[in-house]
């Protein structure tokens, strides 16, 4: 089916001049969480992203096959990784963050020096988590 129109992603930035920003970094305390969404043109306090996605990225996503199992988009996914790193065992995880709890609980032991840049809170709070139930709980 054709459909006569182009989707587009579009999210324009904002330039701010510089005393600009620094009266609102002043006013918000020097406290980043602080600040008006609309007043950071690149935000690096996240690890999340910031959404933005090519109109390739675009056009796979929706093209994509959600099949639960044995999808096509899978097994392209599987073959490309393996050829690039040619590991066998490949699980695809939806986010970072469920990525660092699974590698963590496995290869962290109770006594391990772990030296780790502590800049995202986030991943602070979940790594000094596993510890203690590893401590507590062996």
């Amino acid at each position: 089916m054709f459909l006569p129109f182009r989707i587009k992603l579009l999210n324009q930035l904002g330039f701010h001049q510089n005393n600009d920003r620094q009266n609102w970094i002043k006013a918000a305390n020097y406290n980043l969480f602080n600040l008006k969404s609309d007043h950071v043109m690149v935000d690096f306090l996240t690890d999340s992203g910031t959404g933005a996605m090519s109109t390739k990225q675009t056009a796979r996503l929706i093209a994509g096959d959600e099949s639960y199992a044995g999808s096509a988009s899978y097994h392209n996914f599987y073959n490309v990784i393996n050829y690039i790193t040619n590991f066998q065992y490949i699980y695809p995880v939806h986010q970072g963050r469920a990525v660092e709890k699974i590698l963590f609980s496995i290869f962290y032991q109770v006594g391990a020096k772990l030296y780790l840049v502590m800049a995202i809170s986030i991943l602070q709070g979940l790594i000094l988590n596993i510890m203690e139930v590893k401590t507590r709980f062996g």
